[in-house]
This record gives structure tokens, sequence and C-alpha cells, in this order.
């Protein structure tokens, strides 16, 4: 008898606990079937952000790439035209040097000392 009488009374209390037990289960499913989403939509974002920032870095890479190519072919102009005007000096240098050695040195020509000592030697 009171085996039946407790197993009566027990019965609504089990089936509650149960049926709390399975809805904790489902709650706790839910909850991390959503955690598992935030998480894929949290890496996604991350990934994304990412592949922005890298796309904005090659960008600036190639913008600087080709600006010091621009600065080393300039450098390279002006190398070029320095050389240029070097070998022009020294051309002159040498043919003023020539044209002075063929000048002649004796004072009755016309040509006096301090003239001779304005051309280089």
């Amino acid at each position: 008898m009171i085996a039946t009488w407790f197993q009566k009374a027990a019965t609504p209390f089990i089936v509650a606990a149960l049926m709390l037990l399975a809805a904790s289960l489902l709650g706790w499913l839910a909850l991390r079937t959503v955690d598992g989403m935030v998480d894929e939509a949290r890496s996604t974002a991350i990934a994304e952000r990412n592949a922005f920032w890298e796309g904005k870095i090659d960008k600036a890479n190639a913008a600087a790439n080709k600006q010091i190519a621009d600065q080393a072919s300039a450098a390279l102009k002006i190398q070029s035209d320095a050389t240029d005007q070097v070998r022009s000096a020294e051309q002159l240098l040498a043919e003023l040097k020539v044209k002075n050695a063929q000048l002649p040195r004796r004072d009755d020509c016309g040509l006096s000392v301090e003239r001779g000592r304005l051309l280089p030697d």
C-alpha cells in the first residue's frame, strides 16, 4: 500500500524531472549550435578582415615598389647626365691643355706671361 501510494505520488515528479532533463538537454544543444554559428561567423569575419587588409598592404607595397623603381631610374638618369658632363669637362680640359701646349711661350709673340697663366696647365 505504501509502495503503491509512493509510486502514484512520485510518478508526476519523475515525469517532471525527465521533462526538465529533456528540456535542459535541448537547451544545451541549442546553445551549442548557436555557439558554433557564432564561432563560424567570427572566423569568417576575421578571414574577411585579414583579406581586406592584406589587399590594402599589397596595394601599398606595389605603390612603394613602383616609387622606388621610379626613383632608381631617375637616379640612374641623373648619374648618367653627370657622367656625361664630367666627360665633356674632361675632354674640354684636355683640348685646352693641347691648345695651351701649342701656344708660343715667348714674350715677343704678343702673349704675355700673365695671359699664359690664365690657361690651365
